[in-house]
C-alpha cells in the first residue's frame, strides 16, 4: 500500500474513533458556532480596499444593523473616512467551515454587557492573526481579555484559539499584561517543522490520543507551519511569565538568527490553545504576497491543517450553547455575503 493512502487510512480511522466518541450536541442546526474578535480598520487595510476594481458599496451614511457583514469598499480617502469598519481575514472563516463550523463576528469594541450576553450562545471563541498592538489597540486588547477571562471562568467547556497575533494576545493577557512578555524576531516568511516538547506527549493537541501518529510526524518533519511573525515569546520568558500560570509550551522554533521562541502553547486545564504560526493558511491564504513564505500546498501539509480544524471544532462540541432561536443565531452568525478582495487577499468587513 502506498504510504499516502496508508496515511489517509490511518487517519480515517482515528477520526472515525473521536466522532464516535463525542457526545451529540444541542447546537442550533447542529453547528457549532465559533466567535471571531474582528479587528479595527487601518490605513493600511483602508487604502488597500480601495484598489479593488469592483466597488461594492461604500458603508458610510447606511443604517446596517451593527453585524451586518457586507463587501466593503472605501470610495474617499482614508482622513476623510468616519464610523470605520472592522474586519477579519476570510481565511479563518475556510479553515472553520472546512470542519463543520459557522462563524460569528464578535466586534473588537462590543460592550462588555452585550459581549457577555453573546458569549454562553457560543461554542468557541477564535483570536486570528492580524496587525493589533496591544499597547496601542486598547479596545481590541480590552475586549480579548474579557474574551479570555469568560473563557477561563466559564462553567461550560468552551475552547479558546489563538492564531500568531491570538497566541501573542493570549501570552499578553497571561503574562503581564499587554505586550511586555513579548520579544521581537526574525521569523517572517518562514516555513518550518515543529520541535514538540516533552510536554506535548501528553498535551491536548499533539498527545497520540488527540492527534494520529502520521500527522505528528508531517508537523515534526516538513516545513508546513507557515510563520509571518515580528514578535514572539521566548522559551525563557515563557517559563517565568507564562508557565507559572497554567500554560504549558508544546512546541518551540528557531528564528533566522538563532533565536528560540514558543511556536505552540495550550493551558494545562482549560481548553485554551494557540499557535504562532498560521495552520490556516496552507489551504486558505490566497495571496502569494508572501514571496518565499508561501505556505506548502503539499496534501501532507493540507491533511496537518485540516485536522488541526477538526480538532479545535471538536472541542467546540463539547458544549451545549446555542442562540436562543432561529431569528437570534441570524442576526448575528457571518451571512453569505462574498467576502471583499484586498491587496492581502480575501477580507470580511463589517460596519
Amino acid at each position: 500500500m502506498p504510504v499516502r493512502s496508508f496515511k489517509l487510512l490511518v487517519v480515517s480511522l482515528w477520526l472515525l474513533r473521536s466522532a464516535l466518541s463525542q457526545s451529540e450536541s444541542a447546537q442550533l442546526y447542529g453547528q457549532p458556532a465559533i466567535g471571531i474578535l474582528t479587528f479595527p480598520v487601518t490605513e493600511q487595510v483602508w487604502e488597500g480596499s480601495r484598489s479593488i476594481d469592483k466597488v461594492v458599496r461604500d458603508l458610510r451614511g447606511t443604517s446596517l444593523p451593527p453585524r451586518s457583514l457586507t463587501a466593503y469598499a472605501a470610495s474617499n480617502s482614508w482622513s476623510s473616512s468616519d464610523s470605520l469598519p472592522s474586519y477579519f481575514d476570510a481565511s479563518y472563516v475556510n479553515w472553520l467551515s472546512q470542519a463543520g463550523a459557522r462563524v460569528v463576528p464578535i466586534p473588537f469594541d462590543l460592550p462588555l454587557a452585550d459581549l457577555e450576553d453573546l458569549f454562553p450562545k457560543l461554542n468557541g471563541v477564535l483570536f486570528t492573526g492580524g496587525p493589533a498592538q496591544p499597547e496601542t489597540d486598547k479596545e481590541y486588547f480590552n475586549t480579548a481579555t474579557a474574551l479570555y477571562n469568560l473563557v477561563s471562568t466559564s462553567e461550560t467547556h468552551v475552547p479558546l484559539w489563538g492564531t500568531c497575533l491570538g497566541f501573542e494576545t493570549i501570552s499578553s493577557i497571561v503574562g503581564s499584561g499587554e505586550n511586555n512578555v513579548l520579544s521581537e524576531f526574525d521569523a517572517e516568511k518562514l516555513s518550518l517543522p515543529l520541535t514538540f516538547t516533552p510536554e506535548a506527549d501528553v498535551s491536548q493537541v499533539y498527545s497520540a490520543a488527540n492527534m494520529p501518529p502520521p500527522i505528528r510526524e508531517i508537523f515534526s518533519s516538513q516545513n508546513v507551519t507557515t510563520h509571518w511573525h515580528m514578535y514572539g515569546v521566548s522559551s525563557s520568558a515563557f517559563a517565568s511569565n507564562l508557565a507559572p500560570a497554567g500554560l504549558v509550551a508544546t512546541s518551540t522554533n528557531f528564528d533566522r538568527e538563532g533565536k528560540e521562541f514558543v511556536s505552540s502553547l495550550e493551558h494545562s486545564s482549560l481548553p485554551i490553545f494557540a499557535t504562532q504560526w498560521h495552520p490556516e493558511a496552507n489551504q486558505f491564504d490566497s495571496t502569494d504576497k508572501k514571496g518565499d513564505s508561501t505556505p506548502s500546498r503539499s496534501s501532507d501539509a493540507v491533511l496537518a491543517m485540516q485536522h488541526l480544524a477538526n480538532f479545535f471544532v471538536g472541542e467546540a462540541r463539547k458544549n451545549d450553547n446555542k442562540f436562543d432561536d432561529e431569528d437570534d443565531f441570524s442576526i448575528h452568525v457571518l451571512n453569505a455575503t462574498s467576502p471583499n478582495t484586498t491587496f492581502d487577499g480575501w477580507i470580511y468587513f463589517f460596519r
